[in-house]
């Protein structure tokens, strides 16, 4: 898969496709940090262990913040 320029559009869509446009245009970052990670001494292995529990961090997180948001807001007044 090739880096893109994604600033078609204004709103970083170059395909329409959203989701496929974010991991284009994250790709390039994450490459980066790969490289930078190998130079460190890491292997792919260990790279790639570290970015996905990260990931995983941040999804949970995610899941963990939706639940808590779940429901009216302080304050707000039921219909």
């Amino acid at each position: 898969m090739t880096t893109k320029d994604a600033t078609a559009g204004g709103d970083g869509s170059t395909t329409g496709d959203r989701d496929l446009d974010c991991s284009t245009y994250l790709e390039a970052g994450i490459e980066g940090l790969v490289v930078k990670a190998l130079a460190a001494g890491w292997n792919e292995d260990e790279i790639s262990n570290a970015l996905l529990g990260l990931v995983q961090d941040r999804i949970s997180e995610a899941r963990d913040n939706a639940i808590l948001d779940f429901g009216p807001k302080p304050g707000a007044t039921r219909h």
